[in-house]
């Protein structure tokens, strides 16, 4: 118990440093994406803290497998610096000894996260996305800027020459009326300047000399009228947010239960479409074999010299008409039929994604360990560019299997388990060499990076 809570003791700091590290990078490309949407909304500090805590979800998701791999390396890396892990080995405690305590605690991470996967995760994408679709249906603020044509305003279009910045009056204003049930209305100004009414729901432009042009119904008339001071409103510019909760949920907004119901769902369509349309189908594709064998001896009829005259034209061209409804027919209920399929797989590839990415935390710790101790420095250059390598194998491996499976190419199971699978036995490898002393430099890792290498390679050329 002594050296199992040393050794977790060692894997507690890099751990938080790492976690808090890779969170951080997550939530700043976040940030960096969203920034323009959401800033030009005028939203409140409170508002985009929301945002990000509840996206906060999907980044614990993923830094958390990556942390795990990152401590190990780190603190196994140095264990063998400082020579501790030779002296575990002379006091006769194994390798696999001295692993099972981060064995047990990665299990028990993963036993939490998949409880955070099926539960709070899909909650929290919900509400995020809840807030989102609420937060695009907000009209922006009226940025008035100069030599831009403003179109935020639904029917009308501004253009503004200058902007004085201290008195914030505007020159040479431009509008146009585009979505009026009469002739279009162009105003044009020498100055004015904004107000807004009804706590920013009404923008008033107050403007000062200029015209209104007009064109009647009948293009013959046109209308010019002179002002000195004219007041022009746009109503319903609200930037108040109105939250409004969706009933809809995505594949990523539900628990394991729920998509379940989804699956059995697409099974039930798929067997009732394909059940209702088995006999008509056979029956469509006896008619067009029919209908292309009559069309064969047209041709074979055109071909000993007949004319379109002496066979029919009507009958010839009634046959190509029949034959292209048969196969759009047949091509409807095959669509029907392959969009339940991938709806199916969507969600049977989501339900085991909730298991598969947790299980990473053990697996991680089982390839972390080896790998530390052929960094040895400890330092967390070596242990990142070695966890980042590994992560990357993972992550191809699991995003490849997700496309394959989407399409139909790989059962939904097999595309999320297979990276656990892949990177499960390369460190099952790994453990064995440290096992036997046999990781000594980095050829054995690069041989190892060299045999993924060489699957990706092989890949395409054995699907053509």
């Amino acid at each position: 118990m002594i050296l199992a809570r040393y050794i977790l003791k060692e894997h507690l700091a890099p751990f938080l440093a790492s976690f808090f590290v890779i969170t951080f990078l997550f939530a700043v490309n976040f940030i960096l994406r969203i920034l323009d949407s959401v800033l030009s909304k005028g939203l409140p500090l409170g508002v985009l803290l929301e945002i990000l805590v509840l996206n906060l979800a999907w980044m614990l998701a993923l830094s958390i497998p990556m942390s795990c791999l990152v401590s190990t390396l780190m603190a196994y890396g140095r264990l063998s610096a400082d020579h501790e892990s030779t002296a575990m080995k002379s006091a006769g405690i194994s390798p696999i000894r001295s692993m099972k305590p981060v064995i047990y605690a990665g299990f028990f991470i993963m036993v939490g996260l998949v409880a955070f996967n099926n539960y709070l995760l899909p909650e929290a994408n919900h509400r995020a996305g809840s807030l989102l679709s609420s937060i695009s249906r907000k009209k922006p603020q009226a940025f008035i800027n100069s030599g831009q044509l403003i179109k935020d305003f639904p029917g009308v279009q501004i253009w503004v020459d200058k902007i004085d910045n201290e008195s914030g009056k505007l020159f040479g204003i431009q509008i146009f009326e585009t979505q009026q049930r009469e002739a279009p209305k162009i105003i044009y100004a020498d100055s004015g300047f904004i107000e807004y009414k009804d706590l920013g729901a009404t923008l008033l432009l107050h403007l000062e000399s200029g015209w209104n042009h007009v064109l009647d119904k009948n293009p013959e008339k046109y209308f010019r009228i002179g002002f000195f001071n004219q007041t022009f409103s746009l109503r319903n510019v609200d930037d108040r947010l109105e939250r409004k909760e969706r009933k809809y949920r995505g594949d990523r907004e539900m628990n394991v239960e729920e998509m379940s119901e989804v699956v059995v769902k697409a099974k039930k369509n798929y067997e009732k479409i394909r059940t209702d349309n088995l006999q008509s189908v056979f029956k469509e594709q006896d008619h067009l074999i029919s209908l292309i064998k009559v069309d064969t001896m047209l041709l074979d009829s055109f071909a000993k010299g007949f004319s379109l005259k002496e066979v029919g034209v009507g009958t010839f061209s009634g046959l190509i008409r029949s034959e292209k409804q048969t196969l759009a027919r047949m091509k409807k209920v095959a669509r029907r039929l392959a969009f339940e399929q991938k709806r199916e797989a969507q969600y049977r590839v989501e339900i085991h994604k909730k298991f598969s990415i947790p299980l990473a935390c053990v697996i991680f710790c089982l390839v972390g360990a080896p790998l530390g101790m052929l960094a040895r420095a400890g330092g967390i250059g070596p242990g990142a560019v070695l966890s980042i390598a590994f992560f990357v194998v993972y992550w191809i491996c699991l995003i490849t299997g997700e496309q394959f499976a989407e399409k139909l190419v790989i059962e939904p199971w097999l595309s999320m388990w297979i990276a656990n699978i892949i990177v499960g036995l390369g460190g099952i490898l790994l453990t064995y060499a440290m096992v036997k002393d046999k990781i000594q430099s980095l050829d054995f890792i690069k041989s190892f990076f060299g045999l993924f290498k060489n699957l990706f390679l092989w890949l395409p050329k054995g699907k053509n």
